[in-house]
C-alpha cells in the first residue's frame, strides 16, 4: 500500500513515516498542501493522510 502523508510538522511526519514503514507500507511525505497536491497529480496513492489543524 502506498501512502502520502501531508504534514508540516517535520517531527510528526518523521514519526508517522517510520511507524508506517515498519509495517511495510510505502510512504512519501509532503511538507505542505501544495507539495501534496503536486504529488497526487503525479502519482497514485492508496491513502492520503492529510493532517489539518484549526488554530
Amino acid at each position: 500500500m502506498k501512502i502520502l502523508i501531508v504534514e508540516d510538522d517535520a517531527g510528526l511526519a518523521e514519526v508517522l513515516d517510520q511507524t508506517l514503514s515498519k509495517h511495510h507500507y510505502q510512504v512519501e511525505v509532503a511538507a505542505d498542501g501544495q507539495a501534496g497536491w503536486e504529488l497526487v497529480e503525479l502519482f497514485e496513492y492508496d491513502l492520503v493522510l492529510l493532517v489539518v489543524r484549526q488554530d
